[in-house]
């Protein structure tokens, strides 16, 4: 089930800096949070998708519908396509573990303070390679480390 309490706003603050960033245009992605909004959301179906890319990679996807038929269609579509497969549901989720994964740049941080408090907020591991910290959180409370990651660092 699609979560009600997620507002436009806050999806809009998470979407939209990446393609301001690459320069992307912005108008299909509002297109799209537009039409998301505009729906029932408890109309809204939430699945996922198992199978193999080539090579074998295992390939994990997660999807919000509203029509489920047209989801597996296209999903099988992209896998076929590019010389994949697609499995049976639970054929490949123990190979995957949900994380939340935050990649913050040291700029003005003081890093050992920054990794106490991150630490004390609930983060799993921290590594600082190249002038990033790379945090991993649990994937179930990401809305939450996201806001205090974003606490600590101002």
């Amino acid at each position: 089930m699609a979560d009600p309490t997620l507002s436009i706003t806050h999806v809009s603050d998470w979407l939209l800096p990446m393609p301001r960033e690459q320069a992307c245009r912005r108008k299909p992605f509002l297109r799209a949070i537009n039409k998301g909004v505009e729906k029932d959301s408890a109309a809204l179906i939430e699945t996922t998708y198992e199978g193999k890319g080539p090579h074998g990679i295992a390939i994990f996807v997660e999807a919000t519908t509203d029509n489920i038929q047209r989801t597996v269609s296209n999903v099988r579509a992209y896998f076929n396509k590019h010389g994949g497969e697609m499995g049976k549901n639970g054929s490949l989720n123990y190979l995957f573990d949900r994380k939340g994964i935050f990649v913050v740049p040291i700029g003005t941080l003081n890093p050992e303070d920054f990794e106490m408090e991150v630490i004390e907020a609930g983060a799993e591991d921290i590594n600082l390679e190249e002038g990033l910290f790379t945090i991993t959180t649990c994937h179930g409370g990401f809305r939450k480390h996201d806001e205090e990651i974003g606490a600590v660092r101002n």
